[in-house]
């Protein structure tokens, strides 16, 4: 099934980056159309066609999606749906790959979960056909969230460590979108999806301190503290862009699942080749981790 046009956005992001190589790495590549913020600062290959804007900028989408087939977005609270979901249908848009979250299913109502039913929502209500790729834990949250703290004072302070996860990489998430975007074997359908181990947050961290050992560097120090000193330690250290009530959200998560390994739903079951395990990503990231 042949695309005329793909569009994405948000290119310049861990999945959409992702998703763009392994477009561009098949037999026969589609025209493809990236969004960026920043036009002059973007650098993408010369056989891509850039154009700036961004799910938040409405006299954007216009642009965004003119002649394109397929596209593949990202839930975002501040997007206007109803105005973005027209451009596309003007545009002639016959299919959208959205990247939302598990969270439709398991906290529906937290303001995470809110914004991707929204989103699933009105995709579906504008009659477009679909595919909504659901993960669960990116691999990459330890990056994220973990690596600054490390690096600046080589501990790490949690709460609920045997609380258990299956992170997915990017890499795997983009593969399902590829198989989405470029097969007629996802239409309509939402992707639960997951790394291919569930593992603790402990786990995690002994991962991270054996690589550490391996490249000759100390292991992080990790600290137990109970759910409400952990919050108020995060506060005090994220205090301008953490939010409690996604700190209060997560400490209920993390409880949920102590002692409880994730349903395991990989992109294997859908692209047929291996699932990248934690260990595996953070090989491929480890510069992020070795940071003193």
């Amino acid at each position: 099934m042949e695309a005329r046009k793909i569009l994405i956005v948000g290119a310049s992001g861990r999945v959409g980056r992702s998703l763009l190589q392994q477009l561009l790495a098949t037999s026969n590549p589609p025209s493809i159309r990236v969004s960026t913020r920043n036009r002059e600062k973007a650098t993408f290959p010369s056989n891509v066609e850039v154009v700036q804007g961004n799910l938040e900028d409405t006299s954007s989408y216009p642009e965004l999606f003119n002649a394109v087939d397929r596209a593949f977005i990202y839930a975002n609270p501040r997007t206007r749906l109803p105005q973005l979901l027209s451009a596309a249908k003007d545009g002639n848009v016959q299919y959208i790959v959205l990247l939302s979250s598990m969270t439709v299913e398991f906290d529906p109502k937290s303001d995470i979960g809110k914004a991707h039913v929204n989103a699933e929502n009105a995709i579906k209500e504008s009659g477009i056909a679909y595919t909504f790729i659901r993960p669960r834990n990116f691999s990459s949250n330890t990056c994220l969230f973990w690596a600054p703290i490390m690096e600046r004072t080589g501990k790490l302070w949690m709460t609920y460590p045997r609380s258990q996860t299956a992170p997915v990489s990017e890499d795997d998430i983009a593969a399902v979108a590829l198989v989405a975007l470029t097969t007629g074997k996802l239409h309509n359908q939402a992707v639960p999806l997951c790394g291919p181990i569930s593992i603790s947050q402990q786990e995690q961290v002994e991962a991270i301190n054996r690589l550490r050992q391996r490249e000759g560097k100390k292991p992080i120090d990790l600290i137990i503290l109970p759910p409400e000193e952990w919050k108020a330690k995060m506060m005090s250290w994220r205090k301008d862009d953490f939010d409690p009530i996604f700190a209060d959200q997560l400490i209920a998560w993390w409880k949920e699942n102590e002692d409880r390994p994730e349903l395991i739903q990989s992109s294997e079951r859908i692209t047929g080749r291996p699932s990248q395990s934690y260990e595996e990503w953070l090989e491929l990231n480890k510069d992020a981790f070795l940071k003193d």
